[in-house]
């Protein structure tokens, strides 16, 4: 299968912000689609730019996700992760008039 890299759809390379958000997959659109729970703030620049900062931050995220986790039974952990799995990829189209 073909990727939707954007050298394909736009024959130029530049364009990846472009390809990300006609694709939907910037990190706030996969928030709203329920792909990812949480958007962890990277430092300026990129991780690559600031690799301590951006570990600080994940760690915090961590931390924090699995602190709440493990208030959680596993039959309730599970049920979600289920549910929250099995609503990617549902859509509805829109109704045709006349």
């Amino acid at each position: 299968m073909r990727t939707a890299h954007p050298t394909r759809l736009w024959k130029d390379g530049s364009k990846a912000d472009l390809a990300a958000k006609a694709l939907k997959i910037e990190a706030v659109e996969l928030q709203k689609l329920g792909v990812i729970d949480k958007i962890v703030k990277e430092p300026v620049g990129g991780a690559h730019r600031g690799p301590e900062a951006a570990f600080k931050n994940l760690k915090a995220a961590l931390t924090s996700t699995l602190k709440e986790l493990k208030t959680l039974d596993k039959e309730t952990l599970i049920e979600a992760r289920y549910k929250k799995f099995r609503s990617m990829g549902v859509f509805s189209e829109p109704r045709r008039l006349g």
